[in-house]
């Protein structure tokens, strides 16, 4: 089964429901690459490309790693290899006040890599959506606009917490 299922989304042990599955996570993957790999960014269709892995958790404290997560990283890594690396693990990254040092508009894209469950995501939501503020160390501060920092991409082991839309849902908005 796995030599004649090999890259095929829609196998012969998988009923419908389970190859239509496949295909939007298949989907999901080539959108997100392409929206990577190419500058554009609109103010009001701001992005961060985030990845999860897909493993039923029996708790929310389980973090199932090794799932591919950083996989896709690697290989977008090969196409834009400046990348600008956060350590998601650093449970106080986000009070450095040089986390962005070193930052220009050169980097292929911003990585935090493998967040933590209790990091706080709204620190880095202004930050996609309008620009960045760069504090080098022993210099003046400048600013990076929108158009000017690069895309963003987030693994994590883990759900968001305390998710909030920019813009309520209401029944004229779906």
């Amino acid at each position: 089964y796995h030599n004649e299922s090999h890259c095929n989304l829609k196998g012969a042990n998988l009923d419908d429901p389970h190859h239509l599955v496949q295909e939007k996570h298949y989907l999901n993957k080539c959108y997100a690459l392409g929206y990577m790999l190419h500058k554009y960014k609109q103010e009001d269709y701001s992005k961060m490309l985030y990845i999860m892995d897909d493993t039923v958790k029996e708790s929310e404290e389980d973090a199932n790693g090794r799932s591919g997560k950083s996989l896709m990283l690697r290989g977008l890594r090969c196409l834009l290899p400046q990348r600008f690396l956060i350590d998601g693990k650093n449970k106080i990254v986000t009070t450095d006040k040089h986390i962005f040092h070193g930052l220009d508009e050169n980097a292929g894209f911003i990585e935090v890599e493998d967040m933590d469950r209790f990091m706080d995501f709204k620190f880095f939501y202004t930050k996609i959506t309008t620009g960045v503020v760069v504090n080098p160390k022993q210099t003046k501060p400048f600013e990076l606009d929108f158009e000017e920092v690069p895309k963003w991409a987030l693994t994590t082991n883990y759900g968001l917490a305390n998710i909030e839309m920019s813009v309520p849902v209401t029944d004229k908005t779906l």
